[in-house]
């Protein structure tokens, strides 16, 4: 059954709520997987955090990305910062918080190419003199 009401905050915080638990080593200790989720969250709720997760769409996606951008996080960074946020909607699918629709409806965005963004590149890794 799935939630039409649920937004975007209240996915993210079960979200991160279920992370605590999922992203471990097998020792115990947390692995920095909760922290990417929040840095890759924190465009998302200052944007539409108060919208409906199942309202949000590419349109929703690409604005986020673009906030991204204009932070002046590199693209490879903001390519997986989005793959997170595509990880989000589809564990909320797998929890049948949103549609299937939803999800993949954003995975019709695809990433910054290199070249073709304003986002900047990373330098190059050289190999290191013997």
């Amino acid at each position: 059954m799935t939630h039409p009401d649920v937004s975007l905050n209240e996915l993210i915080l079960a979200f991160l709520t279920h992370a605590k638990t999922h992203c471990r080593r097998a020792d115990g200790t947390a692995t920095n997987e909760q922290m990417e989720f929040r840095q890759a969250f924190k465009p998302l709720k200052k944007l539409h955090g108060e919208s409906l997760a199942a309202e949000f769409g590419p349109a929703k996606l690409k604005a986020v990305r673009e906030a991204m951008v204009e932070a002046g996080i590199c693209r490879t960074l903001v390519n997986r910062r989005v793959l997170r946020v595509r990880f989000l909607f589809r564990w909320a699918v797998e929890q049948e918080m949103v549609l299937t629709t939803v999800y993949h409806s954003l995975k019709t965005v695809i990433g910054l190419q290199f070249g073709r963004t304003p986002a900047p590149e990373t330098d190059p890794i050289t190999p290191v003199e013997a």
